[in-house]
């Protein structure tokens, strides 16, 4: 009998090593600056991470869920290369019929995502770029939306315009993940080999219909400030 409580003593240390719960008291200060989604805790156990957020988005948009995943996990230093097998994120989606939503990431496209982060000039231009969409909530409160989500919708309406034909209509409904338009330009503004990331960035400063002008401003400023 002794023999048998021993063994459960030593599986329960075994199993509570290897399994890591922090919730938001850990982080106080960290904010995801989305209006609508705020990161709640996150699980290590064994060679899984995971992320739980609520969600109070009309919709499950998983471009921008994925977007801002990625940051949180950037921003709160939970990455090393080769700890982890998996990634998951969870959303608690409380005005949604569904009551949960997930994204899983492979080990290998979790590495890939998190490598544009070690170029500093991207990873300093989210963040700005992160704080601008916080400072412009409330004007795009009303339509249940955010900077982040338009300017993921233009360039995904810019390519499809440049592709028209080539591609679906219906291609990149929720947008287009604009981390890989931005980590691109920036790596062009640094070669001087300036290509479709450009050209397509380019175009904003000459939109009137999907960014409010003041906000048009103060992002082509933000974008050529880190572009020189």
């Amino acid at each position: 009998m002794m023999r048998q409580l021993l063994t459960f003593i030593l599986l329960a240390l075994l199993i509570s090593c290897q399994l890591e719960t922090s919730k938001k008291s850990d982080w106080a200060e960290y904010e995801t600056r989305h209006d609508r989604i705020s990161l709640e805790s996150v699980k290590k156990e064994n060679r899984k991470l995971e992320l739980f957020f609520i969600d109070s988005s009309t919709y499950f948009n998983h471009i921008i869920t994925g977007q801002i995943g990625q940051l949180s996990i950037h921003e709160l230093k939970l990455y090393e290369k080769g700890q982890y097998d998996s990634v998951k994120f969870h959303f608690e989606t409380p005005i949604r019929d569904d009551s949960v939503a997930w994204i899983y990431v492979s080990s290998r496209h979790f590495e890939q995502f998190q490598e544009k982060f070690s170029d500093t000039t991207f990873s300093n231009f989210i963040n700005d770029f992160m704080s601008l969409n916080w400072k412009h909530r409330d004007f795009y409160r009303e339509e249940y939306s955010s900077l982040l989500d338009w300017v993921n919708t233009f360039f995904a309406i810019k390519i499809r315009e440049k592709y028209k034909g080539q591609i679906d209509e219906t291609a990149y409904f929720f947008g287009f993940d604009c981390y890989d338009i931005f980590i691109q330009y920036f790596k062009e503004c640094k070669s001087g080999q300036y290509g479709e990331a450009t050209e397509f960035v380019n175009l904003i400063q000459y939109d009137t219909t999907y960014i409010n002008e003041e906000i048009r401003t103060e992002l082509v400023n933000l974008i050529e400030s880190y572009c020189n």
